[in-house]
């Protein structure tokens, strides 16, 4: 058997290290909280052909129940602050009356489901420290504060009452860019404060997300900082389709007309809430755009939790594996000079114009996109081309450039 040449061996060599490097680029550049555009097209067309054929569908499993706050307000006395420009001076001035969520009633629905044999409870309602806590605030924190399996959410920028069990604080954000708008990625963690997502997982599922420098683990397994979001539970309209007059069921139901106007209300509250995931939020103004269309803010955090009870933010070694071999013939291509076509022996010596011809008019991008369509379509993963495509238009360049200066000297 012939050994191969050093000049092979060095070309082998370099082709597997930009193939590694890529690796490890990738996996930092994805655990940023942070979309660049492009990120989820295979899902985004996925979908939007899912659309054409389907329909706009909701989709909302019997494990959840949905619990509406939007038309639950009550009007506070609010003093707003006098200056956002200047970093800590937090100096304010009455402003006048703002409409808040209505602690009442939600002091009232938790009394009655604490007992109800909930599995978990994501209370996507805010507690800012703006707001002076009233009498009926203290209970609902103190309420709060005995309950198991409850998170209740918190926002980048703003801090919580002092009054409120800062262990049941989570963050509900996603980030956006000058490049995308939409609600593409979801952090899991938030410095040493946990996202609802991963609260929510840390309790049903036992995760164990930690943070190594730029490494992120849940227990010993590698995983992203960040998630690629998808949403397999959507609801677009309140109530279920039907042919009468009136529908029967709702995908949710408003906390007080309801569920508290029920004369009956703590038993129809803890049958409705009984072993399954409570989310309440509202479903009506606070929603975001996303690669489905508008949703909720309350089911992205509840989509991101699915995600990670799935394991989408573990590294899969196999998928890793594949993405390598796929790298590594790109760079031996573009080192070599040589058609993809050329680096694999079958169809080498098939030797087939159209084929060639094929390949001639797709670059590698075209490539990495078909790549993330059929990881998608297959598997599920979102894979983003943004900085691969990137990675080896700059090498394709840097070799070029290379070859020039090569052959311009005497």
């Amino acid at each position: 058997m012939k050994r191969p040449d050093r000049n092979t061996l060095i070309l082998t060599g370099s082709a597997a290290a930009v193939a590694v490097v890529l690796l490890c680029l990738s996996y930092l550049f994805n655990s940023l909280p942070y979309s660049f555009g492009g990120d989820v097209s295979a899902q985004v067309w996925t979908e939007r052909i899912g659309f054409i054929f389907n329909g706009r569908r909701n989709h909302l499993p019997d494990s959840i129940a949905l619990v509406n706050v939007a038309y639950d307000k009550t009007l506070v006395d609010y003093d707003g602050r006098l200056y956002n420009t200047i970093p800590g001076d937090n100096r304010r001035a009455p402003s006048g009356r703002i409409a808040l969520t209505d602690r009442r009633k939600l002091l009232d629905f938790l009394k009655a489901a604490k007992d109800g044999g909930y599995k978990y409870i994501m209370l996507d309602v805010r507690f800012d420290d703006d707001i002076v806590s009233d009498s009926v605030s203290l209970a609902l924190f103190d309420l709060i504060g005995s309950m198991d399996r409850i998170a209740f959410a918190v926002h980048e920028g703003s801090d919580p009452v002092a009054d409120v069990p800062a262990d049941k604080a989570a963050f509900g954000d996603y980030n956006i860019t000058a490049f995308e708008s939409n609600a593409v990625k979801y952090p899991i963690v938030h410095g040493d404060r946990p996202s609802m997502a991963s609260a929510m997982y840390s309790a049903l599922n036992g995760g164990r997300i930690s943070t190594f420098g730029p490494l992120t683990f849940d227990g010993s397994a590698l995983c992203m900082r960040s998630l690629f979001l998808d949403y397999p539970v959507r609801v677009f309209d309140r109530a279920l389709e039907t042919d009468g007059l009136m529908p029967a069921d709702y995908y949710y139901l408003n906390l007080g007309v309801d569920l508290l106007a029920d004369p009956d209300s703590v038993d129809r509250i803890r049958e409705y809430v009984a072993d399954r995931i409570v989310v309440i939020g509202d479903f009506d103004n606070d929603v975001h755009d996303t690669s489905i269309g508008q949703l909720a803010g309350s089911l992205i955090n509840l989509n991101a939790y699915i995600s990670l009870s799935q394991g989408r933010h573990k590294i899969s070694w196999l998928y890793t594996a594949l993405l390598f071999v796929i790298y590594f013939v790109i760079a031996l291509s573009l080192i070599k000079h040589q058609s993809p076509i050329d680096m694999i022996p079958a169809l080498r010596r098939r030797k087939s114009t159209a084929l060639r011809f094929l390949f001639s008019l797709v670059g590698f991008s075209v490539v990495l996109s078909l790549l993330s369509l059929l990881i998608y379509l297959t598997a599920g993963i979102i894979y983003s081309i943004v900085l691969p495509s990137l990675y080896f238009s700059l090498i394709s360049l840097w070799i070029e450039k290379c070859k020039l200066l090569s052959g311009s000297r005497p």
